[in-house]
C-alpha cells in the first residue's frame, strides 16, 4: 500500500515536471547559437527522463492497484470537489486546450510563448486526469451486475 502511494506521488511529480518542460523550451532562443544547443539538450533530456519515468511509475502504480484488488479501504479520501466534477473540469480544460492549439497552429500571428503555456496547461490536465482515473476508491462492478458498495454488497441492497 505504501509502495502504491509512493508510485502515485512520484508519478505526479515527474509528470508535472514533464509538463513544465514545455515552459522551458523557448529559453533556448534567448541564448547564443553555441549555448542554445546545450540548453536544448538539457531541456530535451529532462523532457524524456521525466516523461518515461512518470509513465513508468504510473504503470507500476496501476499494476500494484490491480494486485491489491481494491483491498485498500484505508485510503478513502475526502475531496474538495467530488471526483466526477474534477474529472469533468480536467476533461474540459484538456479539450479546450487541444482546440486552441489546433486553431493557433494555422495562424502566423500566434504568440510563440502563449502556445507553450497552452501546451503546458493541456498536458498538465491530461496527466492529472490520468492520475485521477487511477483512484482506488472507484466503484467496482459486481459479478451479478450493478455496483458494489464499500462493504462488498450491492448498492441499494440491505
Amino acid at each position: 500500500m505504501k509502495r502504491k502511494r509512493l508510485y502515485y506521488r512520484s508519478a505526479a511529480i515527474l509528470l508535472s515536471c514533464f509538463s513544465g518542460t514545455f515552459l522551458l523550451m523557448p529559453l533556448a532562443g534567448r541564448f547564443s547559437q553555441e549555448n542554445a544547443r546545450a540548453v536544448l539538450a538539457c531541456v530535451g533530456t529532462l523532457f524524456w527522463i521525466t516523461g518515461i519515468g512518470g509513465y513508468t511509475l504510473l504503470l507500476l502504480a496501476h499494476r500494484a492497484e490491480r494486485r491489491m484488488g481494491g483491498k485498500d479501504e484505508g485510503t478513502k479520501r475526502t475531496e474538495i470537489f467530488p471526483g466526477k466534477t474534477l474529472a469533468l473540469i480536467l476533461d474540459l480544460v484538456f479539450t479546450v486546450g487541444v482546440v486552441i492549439l489546433i486553431l493557433w497552429s494555422g495562424k502566423l500571428s500566434m504568440q510563440r510563448y502563449g502556445a507553450y503555456v497552452v501546451l503546458f496547461v493541456t498536458t498538465m490536465a491530461f496527466h492529472m486526469r490520468l492520475l485521477l482515473g487511477a483512484r482506488p476508491d472507484r466503484g467496482r462492478k459486481c459479478s451479478r451486475g450493478g455496483m458494489k458498495n464499500d462493504r462488498g454488497g450491492k448498492k441499494g441492497a440491505r
